[in-house]
């Protein structure tokens, strides 16, 4: 009769990552090695990962993995029944997996317990057997192997899919007064994805950016903005008397599709009035002397401490604080 009965403890197990492309929708190869030693305590292995929703599927080397299962018991097979299944000593794919600080899941082979061979581990797994998580901001995925701490050999595979997320995103972007700030955003993932953006005002309360006029909470028109519903928008300022970019702090762009939903984090917008000829550039000495063209003009432009008066020597010290500031 077959001994009865097996204590393991948790060991989770090294991993190697293969990129296999970057397209519609990014996938990464996740091999999970069995054969690492615990020496008495558990090990995790974390995979950091943007925000996200995300699917790990059960893989082999057919499809790019190293491994069709495990066997905690140096590769020896032991008491299975006639079918090469229900083994006391064998193989059997698990994969244990956590996601941020959640309790730890785990993707299993279902009724066959230990196998003769690595491929009927494998293949014990039920159709369809796959985890699909989201991750709302950048988190840690924690994955890794129970089984005993000496003696283990091969590993599990896994794909990680991104099925929605941010291929890139402009970290930050800065623009003079009246110049217009651009900022892209782009998403992988299944198809279609759609685009959405907001801002940030002083307030810290997030406004839905639409196209064409937008206005501050007190309804003064503020700036224009183009292609809100795309993967790049451009703000500018309204050519109106209130019009200002400087009343926003941040803006931040929502993707969907069928998997979910995700917003990025905020993308910090710097008005740059020093550069005051609107070339782009860290404020030289063409500032100045754009400056003191409008200044000697009377030009409003050049009231830079925004006192509604005549341009005079406040205005000045004003503009080389900023200037000499960087911005």
């Amino acid at each position: 009769m077959a001994p009865s009965g097996r204590v393991r403890v948790a060991l989770l197990a090294a991993f190697h990552t293969v990129a296999v492309c970057t397209c519609a929708m990014a996938q990464t190869i996740l091999n999970v090695d069995a054969s690492r030693d615990c020496t008495g305590f558990l090990r995790y292995q974390d995979v950091p990962l943007d925000a996200g929703v995300y699917r790990l599927e059960p893989v082999t080397p057919n499809d790019g993995g190293l491994f069709w299962a495990f066997n905690p018991a140096d590769g020896r097979t032991s008491y299975c029944d006639g079918q090469g299944h229900q083994c006391y000593e064998g193989w059997l794919w698990e994969l244990v997996y956590q996601v941020g600080l959640d309790w730890p899941n785990m993707l299993f082979s279902g009724p066959c317990n230990q196998c003769e061979t690595p491929q009927l581990a494998f293949n014990c797994l039920p159709p369809g057997t796959r985890a699909d998580f989201t991750m709302p901001f950048p988190q840690t995925l924690r994955l890794g192997i129970q089984t005993y701490c000496y003696h283990a050999v091969g590993g599990v595979s896994v794909r990680l899919v991104t099925r929605l997320g941010f291929q890139s995103l402009t970290p930050e972007f800065v623009t003079c007064p009246d110049g217009v700030a651009i900022c892209n955003a782009q998403a992988v993932g299944e198809s279609p994805v759609s685009y959405a953006w907001q801002w940030q005002g002083a307030s810290g309360v997030w406004n839905d950016l639409v196209e064409g006029s937008n206005s501050d909470e007190g309804g003064a028109i503020r700036f224009i903005a183009v292609g809100v519903g795309d993967a790049s928008v451009q703000v500018s300022r309204a050519p109106v008397e209130t019009g200002s970019l400087g009343v926003i702090g941040a803006l931040r762009c929502t993707i969907a599709n069928g998997a979910g939903v995700i917003t990025s984090s905020p993308i910090p917008l710097t008005v740059c009035i020093a550069d005051f000829n609107c070339s782009g550039g860290t404020p030289d000495d063409a500032d100045v002397a754009a400056f003191f063209d409008a200044w000697n003009n009377g030009d409003a432009s050049a009231d830079f401490n925004a006192s509604g008066g005549t341009p005079d020597d406040a205005d000045v010290d004003e503009f080389f604080t900023r200037w000499n500031a960087g911005c």
